[in-house]
């Protein structure tokens, strides 16, 4: 499980990541795919992977008004063309704004 204790140094400060901490990210990602295939394979969820939670994330913070730059940062993508890639309209993203939208305030 990951600590944000173990990571508060680096990214409070602006600091690279040491080998020890890239390898716990490794690892902490790699149990998290294979949770989530576990439970693609054992639900009617077809096709659960590590990028799902990442295109959802993503889809919140536009809800919530977050610029295309700031997601690219938060989902660590070196290029903003695969961010907007993970926005682009899909299954009615756009048609469902405000509803999302007001989902997101209701829960404040």
């Amino acid at each position: 499980m990951l600590n944000y204790e173990h990571f508060k140094n680096s990214l409070e400060n602006g600091n690279n990541f040491t080998q020890e901490r890239e390898y716990d990210i490794h690892r902490a990602r790699t149990r998290h795919n294979s949770a989530l295939k576990r439970v693609s394979e054992t639900t009617v969820i077809l096709g659960l992977t590590g990028h799902v939670p990442r295109h959802t994330l993503a889809n919140h913070m536009t809800y919530m008004g977050n610029k295309e730059e700031e997601i690219r940062q938060v989902i660590a993508h070196s290029n903003i063309r695969t961010t907007k890639i993970y926005l682009r309209e899909r299954h009615g993203f756009f048609g469902s704004y405000n509803i999302m939208k007001r989902f997101h305030q209701v829960k404040k």
